[in-house]
């Protein structure tokens, strides 16, 4: 049978130890006890300074908590996770101004999209387990959905508004391996926002003012060795720069 303190107690000590884990052949059932992982380590590390978003056609929209511990301006420098390359994701974040209402509000989508300034951030993904847990979709979700670092690069000026599709770049190394019009996946990140504020609830302790909502890679993750620089940019948003040590 699955224990959720367990699991959370061998993520924990993956991230104090600096060494993946393998928590066996017994690995969360349903999205509710990947969430009380998350839940549980959150206790344990948090505050919570961003949330990401996974939307895909056809499957329920999922989340997961990025510690303010994990987070840094641009130019800061990440290490590769125990084991394992980090993989990079340019994406928009869009941070809130203010608390957001409460689900039901009147004009909650009028609002939430007032309060959402958009960022251009670089996301760090790895892992922090092996074997059968390594590849298995709510282990996965358990631990943060495989989030390593954020990095926040610049916000859009005050009356920008989050679209749907963007003009991205991207740089990694001496090889750019995006430059074009992209979509942010799902759609419209506002009503990536919206599905958040009406789900998550008090988890992980809400969305709050100055936190970072993640809506998704622009582009395929793209894994990579250290001492890799990284540079991003969205056009209307701003730049993201960002070096695995």
């Amino acid at each position: 049978m699955f224990d959720p303190e367990r699991f959370a107690s061998d993520l924990l000590r993956a991230r104090r130890d600096r060494q993946l884990i393998d928590p066996g052949p017994e690995l969360p059932t349903d999205t509710a006890q990947a969430y009380a992982v998350q839940a549980m380590v959150a206790d344990e590390l948090g505050p919570v300074g961003a949330f990401k978003c996974a939307r895909k056609p056809d499957t329920e929209q999922v989340h997961a908590p990025i510690f303010a511990a994990d987070i840094g301006p641009s130019g800061s420098s990440f290490g590769a996770l125990p084991g394992d390359t980090l993989a990079v994701e340019l994406e928009l974040g869009l941070r809130l101004r203010a608390d957001p209402p409460a689900p039901g509000a009147p004009d909650l989508a009028e609002r939430l999209a007032a309060l959402a300034e958009p960022v251009a951030v670089i996301e760090l993904v790895g892992t922090r387990m092996k074997g059968p847990a390594l590849q298995h979709r709510l282990a996965t979700l358990a631990d943060n959905q495989r989030n390593a670092a954020l990095v926040l690069g610049d916000a859009a000026p005050p009356d920008a508004r989050a679209a749907a599709r963007l003009h991205a770049w991207l740089r990694i190394g001496d090889r750019v391996i995006l430059d074009g019009a992209v979509a942010v996946p799902g759609g419209d990140p506002l009503a990536a926002l919206q599905a958040l504020a009406g789900m998550l609830g008090t988890h992980c302790g809400g969305l709050r003012k100055g936190q970072i909502v993640l809506t998704g890679s622009l582009h395929p993750m793209v894994f990579l060795p250290g001492g890799t620089e990284i540079e991003g940019r969205i056009d209307g948003v701003g730049t993201v720069h960002t070096v695995i040590g």
